[in-house]
């Protein structure tokens, strides 16, 4: 009797630990592109944490996303300041994580899939200056169940920040067309 109810706790255990409390993405599709090659100068700011008691964790996210995105960015941002018209219109562009659960690999190895999945969401803020008008407001996500991070090793983990750092990568980029 004891081996059964043994095997019951487990079993009852493991069930909640898989369960997960992200919802399917049901955000719709980033709006389209707005222009931005009138402006004469842009500024990319660095990732924000928009959470509660962020930990080592999530500021080695954070890092990986600003890497990500500064590597995606660099030279789009210079070749715009460069080539910009002459005037006085700045744009700011301010990503800020609004959620976020992400594993880290060595956790994700040693605890595997009882520690969830991982998730992101960055709100992207674009704002002309010197009005300070908001041009954009727009939501970027991504999540990955904890089978997948069990499976990859944390590698999933991993993919799913540098999959919104490439969805807002590639907005913006279509923003300025060159």
């Amino acid at each position: 009797m004891q081996i059964i109810a043994r095997w019951a706790v487990l079993l009852l255990l493991t069930t909640n630990a898989f369960a997960t409390d992200i919802e399917e993405d049901e955000d719709p599709a980033p709006a389209a592109p707005i222009d931005l090659s009138r402006y004469s100068h842009f500024e990319l700011k660095d990732f924000v944490l928009n959470v509660e008691d962020p930990g080592s964790s999530d500021e080695a996210a954070r890092d990986h996303l600003q890497s990500e995105l500064t590597e995606m960015l660099d030279g789009a941002i210079s070749r715009w300041n460069r080539s910009a018209p002459e005037g006085e219109l700045t744009v700011v562009i301010e990503p800020l994580i609004e959620d976020l659960r992400f594993i880290r690999s060595g956790w994700r190895i040693l605890a595997g899939p009882l520690l969830r999945g991982s998730h992101v969401t960055v709100r992207l803020v674009i704002t002309e200056l010197p009005s300070g008008r908001a041009l954009l407001t727009q939501e970027f996500s991504d999540s990955t169940n904890a089978f997948t991070g069990a499976v990859t090793f944390g590698i999933s983990d991993n993919r799913t920040l540098s999959n919104v750092a490439e969805q807002i990568g590639e907005y913006l980029l279509a923003c300025h067309p060159e």
